[in-house]
Protein backbone atom coordinates (compact mmCIF):
# COMPACT_ATOMS: atom_id res chain seq x y z
CA UNK A 1 0.00 0.00 0.00
CA UNK A 2 2.83 2.70 0.80
CA UNK A 3 4.51 2.08 -2.94
CA UNK A 4 1.13 3.41 -4.20
CA UNK A 5 1.62 6.22 -1.77
CA UNK A 6 5.23 6.66 -3.84
CA UNK A 7 2.91 6.66 -7.10
CA UNK A 8 1.01 9.19 -5.62
CA UNK A 9 4.02 11.53 -4.94
CA UNK A 10 5.63 11.01 -8.62
CA UNK A 11 2.41 12.34 -9.26
CA UNK A 12 2.34 15.59 -7.51
CA UNK A 13 6.24 16.22 -8.26
CA UNK A 14 5.58 16.56 -12.53
CA UNK A 15 2.55 18.67 -11.78
CA UNK A 16 5.16 21.16 -9.91
CA UNK A 17 7.61 21.39 -12.30
CA UNK A 18 5.32 21.91 -15.43
CA UNK A 19 4.13 24.68 -13.91
CA UNK A 20 7.78 25.60 -13.47
CA UNK A 21 8.90 24.37 -16.88
CA UNK A 22 6.21 27.70 -18.30
CA UNK A 23 8.51 30.16 -16.25
CA UNK A 24 11.84 28.92 -16.69
CA UNK A 25 11.86 26.81 -20.13
CA UNK A 26 15.39 26.77 -20.34
CA UNK A 27 15.83 25.00 -16.98
CA UNK A 28 17.11 21.39 -18.34
CA UNK A 29 16.94 19.29 -14.71
CA UNK A 30 13.06 20.32 -15.12
CA UNK A 31 12.70 18.52 -18.25
CA UNK A 32 14.85 15.83 -17.05
CA UNK A 33 13.00 15.61 -13.79
CA UNK A 34 9.60 15.39 -15.63
CA UNK A 35 10.51 12.52 -17.57
CA UNK A 36 12.16 10.32 -14.71
CA UNK A 37 8.90 11.00 -12.72
CA UNK A 38 6.48 9.72 -15.64
CA UNK A 39 8.96 7.25 -16.88
CA UNK A 40 8.61 6.09 -12.80
CA UNK A 41 5.22 5.99 -13.00
CA UNK A 42 4.41 2.62 -14.38
CA UNK A 43 6.93 0.95 -12.65
CA UNK A 44 5.85 2.24 -9.18
CA UNK A 45 2.42 0.99 -10.14
CA UNK A 46 3.84 -2.82 -10.92
CA UNK A 47 5.79 -2.34 -7.81
CA UNK A 48 2.65 -2.30 -6.22
CA UNK A 49 0.46 -4.68 -7.74
CA UNK A 50 3.92 -6.95 -7.05
CA UNK A 51 3.32 -6.03 -3.00
CA UNK A 52 -0.26 -6.60 -3.58
CA UNK A 53 0.43 -10.35 -4.46
CA UNK A 54 2.77 -10.87 -2.59
CA UNK A 55 0.63 -10.25 0.65
CA UNK A 56 -2.12 -12.27 -0.99
CA UNK A 57 -0.22 -15.22 -1.43
CA UNK A 58 1.14 -14.83 2.58
CA UNK A 59 -2.30 -14.50 3.61
CA UNK A 60 -3.12 -17.92 1.59
CA UNK A 61 -0.05 -19.85 3.21
CA UNK A 62 -1.28 -18.67 6.30
CA UNK A 63 -4.00 -20.51 5.78
CA UNK A 64 -2.99 -23.54 4.68
CA UNK A 65 -3.23 -26.71 7.14
CA UNK A 66 -0.46 -27.70 9.46
CA UNK A 67 -1.59 -30.45 11.51
CA UNK A 68 0.86 -33.00 9.94
CA UNK A 69 4.85 -32.59 9.49
CA UNK A 70 4.06 -32.46 5.49
CA UNK A 71 1.05 -29.83 5.71
CA UNK A 72 3.71 -27.33 7.83
CA UNK A 73 6.30 -27.31 5.57
CA UNK A 74 4.04 -26.60 2.54
CA UNK A 75 2.92 -23.78 4.97
CA UNK A 76 6.13 -22.40 5.98
CA UNK A 77 7.73 -22.68 2.39
CA UNK A 78 4.22 -20.73 1.25
CA UNK A 79 4.99 -18.20 3.72
CA UNK A 80 8.74 -17.79 3.11
CA UNK A 81 8.27 -17.74 -0.63
CA UNK A 82 5.90 -14.39 0.32
CA UNK A 83 8.22 -12.70 2.22
CA UNK A 84 10.97 -13.40 -0.17
CA UNK A 85 8.42 -11.62 -3.21
CA UNK A 86 7.34 -8.43 -1.03
CA UNK A 87 11.23 -8.16 -0.30
CA UNK A 88 12.00 -7.93 -3.62
CA UNK A 89 9.49 -5.41 -4.37
CA UNK A 90 10.64 -3.21 -1.48
CA UNK A 91 14.46 -3.60 -2.72
CA UNK A 92 12.90 -2.46 -6.12
CA UNK A 93 10.83 0.24 -4.65
CA UNK A 94 13.31 1.77 -2.41
CA UNK A 95 16.47 1.67 -5.12
CA UNK A 96 13.81 3.58 -7.54
CA UNK A 97 12.70 6.08 -4.85
CA UNK A 98 16.06 6.81 -3.32
CA UNK A 99 16.57 7.72 -7.48
CA UNK A 100 13.53 9.92 -7.62
CA UNK A 101 13.85 11.52 -4.16
CA UNK A 102 17.63 12.82 -5.46
CA UNK A 103 15.56 13.98 -9.00
CA UNK A 104 12.89 16.11 -7.70
CA UNK A 105 15.47 17.65 -4.72
CA UNK A 106 17.79 18.64 -8.00
CA UNK A 107 15.00 20.23 -9.56
CA UNK A 108 13.33 21.86 -6.08
CA UNK A 109 15.30 25.28 -6.76
CA UNK A 110 14.13 26.19 -9.85
CA UNK A 111 10.76 25.30 -9.05
CA UNK A 112 8.19 28.31 -8.65
CA UNK A 113 7.78 28.86 -4.40
CA UNK A 114 4.31 29.23 -4.66
CA UNK A 115 3.71 25.29 -5.67
CA UNK A 116 7.47 24.07 -3.98
CA UNK A 117 4.88 22.91 -1.48
CA UNK A 118 3.85 19.91 -3.82
CA UNK A 119 7.74 18.91 -4.75
CA UNK A 120 7.96 18.69 -0.65
CA UNK A 121 4.72 16.37 -0.38
CA UNK A 122 6.04 14.26 -3.31
CA UNK A 123 9.13 13.78 -1.82
CA UNK A 124 7.77 13.13 1.81
CA UNK A 125 5.54 10.58 -0.27
CA UNK A 126 8.62 8.51 -1.53
CA UNK A 127 9.73 8.83 1.89
CA UNK A 128 7.76 7.01 3.50
CA UNK A 129 7.54 4.35 0.48
CA UNK A 130 11.52 3.72 1.55
CA UNK A 131 10.77 3.89 5.25
CA UNK A 132 8.37 1.09 4.83
CA UNK A 133 10.75 -1.14 2.44
CA UNK A 134 13.59 -0.07 5.11
CA UNK A 135 11.12 -2.03 7.46
CA UNK A 136 10.08 -5.11 5.75
CA UNK A 137 13.07 -6.68 6.62
CA UNK A 138 12.41 -6.89 10.28
CA UNK A 139 10.82 -9.57 11.66
CA UNK A 140 11.14 -11.41 8.44
CA UNK A 141 13.30 -14.68 8.01
CA UNK A 142 16.88 -15.14 8.86
CA UNK A 143 18.07 -14.22 5.68
CA UNK A 144 17.13 -10.64 6.24
CA UNK A 145 20.02 -10.50 9.42
CA UNK A 146 22.84 -11.45 7.51
CA UNK A 147 25.67 -9.57 8.08
CA UNK A 148 26.18 -6.70 5.80
CA UNK A 149 29.58 -8.36 4.15
CA UNK A 150 27.36 -10.59 2.57
CA UNK A 151 26.71 -8.27 -0.78
CA UNK A 152 28.59 -5.19 -1.13
CA UNK A 153 27.51 -5.11 -4.74
CA UNK A 154 24.37 -3.30 -4.32
CA UNK A 155 21.15 -3.30 -6.46
CA UNK A 156 20.75 -4.36 -10.02
CA UNK A 157 17.64 -5.01 -11.73
CA UNK A 158 16.41 -8.25 -12.01
CA UNK A 159 17.25 -9.60 -8.85
CA UNK A 160 16.78 -13.05 -8.41
CA UNK A 161 16.11 -14.32 -4.76
CA UNK A 162 19.51 -15.22 -3.47
CA UNK A 163 20.65 -12.04 -4.45
CA UNK A 164 17.45 -9.97 -3.26
CA UNK A 165 18.61 -12.15 0.50
CA UNK A 166 22.18 -10.57 0.11
CA UNK A 167 21.47 -7.34 -1.14
CA UNK A 168 18.92 -6.66 1.56
CA UNK A 169 20.71 -7.95 4.21
CA UNK A 170 22.57 -4.87 3.88
CA UNK A 171 21.89 -1.84 6.02
CA UNK A 172 19.89 0.71 3.99
CA UNK A 173 20.11 4.10 4.58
Amino acid sequence: MTILGGYLGVSLIPKAVRVSRNKKPDAQVLSEVTADMEEAAPKLAHFADADNESFKAYLDAAKLPKASSEEAAARKAGLSAAAEQAAVAAIEAFELGRHLIGRARRAEPDVAPVIRADITAGVELLGAMCIVAKEKRRGKPAWYRRPRSTCRAGFQAGLKATEARRYFSQEIS
